[in-house]
């Protein structure tokens, strides 16, 4: 039976272990909560507070968090396949090695965001800002980025293969030793002062980015269409 949990206000409770699985929690404030371990698989979780909660390796597979308060969040380990988290608050967040593979992110904000590690293969992630986020060695295969900010962001080491991004813009971004192949950024997507150095970008499809002043020094691009880039400045 589904526990109906709707507004409660539980912040700071040791909730950790707790089966919750299909709760109700629709506007919960569970902030400074230790959820850590507990099941909250298909609960509904939308507009809860959970910024500082402590959700390391929660099950929240197919959860709704949509519009979602999480900043400052502990999620390391959790299980957020085919979540929900379109309009969440993700700022500051350590999401080091969660499964988000089918997760739905849309005009979320990542700011500062830890992603390093995370299992994201096929994520959506749209209108979002994650100016300064930590991706490093993530896997983020088939992925979708569509009309995001990545202003500094740190995408070393991570996994974009057959990844695509749409008017994606993102200055300084680092994508040194990124196993990119067949990697798309379309539709006058921009990076300048990127650092691909290392990185393999074999049949990756660029045509018209602006990559000025990037640094491609090593990287891999066999078979890469880099026509009409803008690469005044670049380093190859």
């Amino acid at each position: 039976r589904e526990r109906d949990l709707t507004g409660a206000a539980l912040s700071d409770l040791d909730l950790s272990g707790l089966d919750l699985e299909r709760a109700l929690l629709e506007g919960a404030d569970l902030s400074g909560c230790n959820l850590a371990g507990a099941n909250l698989a298909g609960a509904v979780l939308t507009r809860a507070k959970l910024a500082r909660a402590d959700l390391r390796g929660a099950k929240l597979v197919g959860a709704n968090l949509a519009a979602a308060t999480l900043s400052d969040a502990k999620l390391a380990g959790a299980d957020l396949t085919d979540a929900k988290l379109d309009g969440v608050t993700l700022t500051g967040i350590d999401m080091a090695k969660c499964r988000l593979s089918g997760v739905s992110l849309q005009q979320a904000e990542l700011r500062g965001a830890r992603w390093a590690g995370c299992v994201g293969e096929g994520l959506t992630l749209v209108e979002l800002d994650a100016s300064g986020a930590d991706f490093r060695g993530a896997d983020l295969s088939r992925c979708t980025f569509v009309e995001a900010t990545l202003d500094d962001a740190d995408l070393r080491e991570a996994t974009l293969t057959k990844g695509l991004f749409y008017k994606c813009s993102g200055k300084d971004v680092r994508f040194d030793k990124a196993q990119a192949k067949g990697f798309l950024a379309v539709n006058a997507s921009s990076f300048p002062r990127a650092r691909f150095t290392g990185a393999c970008l074999d049949e990756a499809h660029l045509r018209g980015t602006s990559l000025a002043e990037a640094n491609l020094d090593g990287a891999a691009m066999a078979s890469a269409d880099l026509s009409s880039c803008d690469l005044s400045g670049a380093s190859l």
